[in-house]
């Protein structure tokens, strides 16, 4: 969860408990902005054909196993009918 954090251990005074210092450094990447849609956009002419024909437009991969582990399933076979 947090693969950079680590602690330091310093030496003990007056006790027998040693105090540690955990270091838990600033995450660097930026979020992606969310996604919005303007309804007004689906009243522009054109628009419902234009997202109609795209929608429909075939995709070929070169290599499926770029698609292997994405819907977290795994190889389970749990959705292959044998």
């Amino acid at each position: 969860m947090f693969p950079c954090t680590y602690a330091i251990f310093q030496p003990y005074r007056n006790s027998d408990h040693s105090p540690a210092v955990l270091k838990i450094p600033t995450l660097s990447f930026t979020k992606p902005k969310p996604f919005k849609f303007y309804n007004f956009l689906a009243y522009k002419g054109g628009f419902l054909e234009m997202v109609s024909n795209q929608w429909n437009v075939q995709v070929a991969f070169q290599d499926p196993s770029i698609l292997e582990g994405s819907f977290g399933g795994g190889n389970d076979g749990g959705g292959e009918n044998k």
